[in-house]
């Protein structure tokens, strides 16, 4: 099996856009904007790293467990 090393926001992007069935697996019926796309991508990266919250307020909410 061979896997897609993808290293932008950008080929992300452009891989989703050339891939409709992976696309759509992901959870996309539709491709989002590329900076949309971006920005979410970080805050789930941002939040994996510090198990904190993110709103797009940019302001961190900490995690009630």
């Amino acid at each position: 099996m061979m896997f897609k090393q993808i290293r932008t926001f950008k080929g992300v992007h452009k891989f989703l856009r050339e891939n409709p069935g992976i696309r759509k697996y992901c959870g996309f019926d539709r491709l989002p904007d590329r900076v949309t796309l971006s920005r979410r991508l970080k805050t789930l990266f941002s939040e994996f790293l510090n198990g904190q919250s993110y709103n797009w307020k940019n302001k961190f909410i900490l995690d009630k467990k």
